[in-house]
């Protein structure tokens, strides 16, 4: 399955995925009618989405009622508070944890946590400027019974295959009878 959304790019190399913006409609997930169009800078060193203490306020959020945390990045040490919002990207809506800060000089960033854990994959298709992230399709017909990295990816793969070759179904519930 895969999802793509518009972005921008600012300056003069359109190749530079460094400068690519996420368009989002962000809002409180208590009053979805109203919502925020906020360019996010896609940054994939970022663990966390992150944005100034104004988006508390414009989402009708208060800032201390999230969850304290500190950041450390490029720009030093951030005190922030962690929300959950939705956030509308192109066809997706999804639940986005986002760092409030407590300061205004700080990036609207899109973070690599949260909606992009369900994703195995993104790539940025700079003909179309497209942001497109990808998952594969899995039905979870067969239960793996395995731990590590090995798990991880071989079982999923499996599990998806077995849905269209009965062999590879048989070898995976032998794997996993153990």
């Amino acid at each position: 399955m895969s999802v793509c959304f518009p972005y921008k790019v600012k300056g003069e190399e359109p190749y530079l995925s460094a400068n690519a913006t996420v368009l989002a409609k962000l809002y409180n997930k208590s009053d979805p009618s109203f919502y925020l169009n906020v360019e996010m800078l896609f940054d994939t060193g970022a663990e966390i989405s992150l944005a100034p203490a104004s988006l508390a306020d414009a989402l009708n959020l208060v800032l201390t009622d999230g969850e304290p945390v500190t950041l450390y990045g490029v720009g030093g040490k951030v005190n922030a508070y962690i929300h959950y919002v939705g956030a509308k990207m192109g066809a997706v809506d999804v639940e986005l944890p986002i760092a409030i800060a407590e300061v205004e000089n700080v990036p609207i960033l899109f973070g690599m946590y949260g909606p992009m854990d369900q994703f195995t994959q993104f790539i940025l298709n700079n003909v179309d400027r497209e942001l497109c992230l990808y998952t594969p399709v899995l039905k979870p017909t067969v239960t793996a019974k395995v731990t590590g990295p090995l798990g991880l990816w071989f079982f999923p793969a499996l599990t998806y295959l077995a849905e269209y070759f009965p062999s590879v179904k048989s070898l995976l519930e032998r794997l996993t009878a153990r």
